[in-house]
């Protein structure tokens, strides 16, 4: 088992586009964070995984307004205590796309 280790975390008005760590391939160990403020953005150019993610301005409801998913699906490690506030559902990404737990 291969483990990538990343911590990516977008401070005032940056964008962020796939990091290699967050689209290795699904059998694989995680450890890349994304942490999003209000004015940051994400566009997701491949399935990606993520082990944990703050992105507490832009979730409203089920979607996410501040991540572009252009059809992708981003997926999340729900049994990590850190993405206690996504609660383990799936979420609408912004242009198509989804964030869901990790099966």
């Amino acid at each position: 088992m291969t483990r990538a280790s990343q911590r990516l975390g977008l401070l005032r008005g940056q964008r962020y586009f796939n990091h290699p760590f967050a689209r290795l391939a699904p059998h694989r160990t995680y450890a890349a964070a994304l942490t999003l403020d209000s004015t940051s953005s994400w566009t997701v150019t491949a399935d990606s995984y993520l082990s944990t993610l703050s992105d507490s301005s832009g979730i409203s409801g089920t979607s996410i307004a501040n991540n572009t998913g252009n059809g992708f699906t981003v997926y999340y490690d729900s049994s990590l205590s850190a993405n206690s506030a996504l609660g383990g559902l799936t979420y609408t990404l912004t242009n198509g796309g989804y964030l869901k737990p990790k099966s």
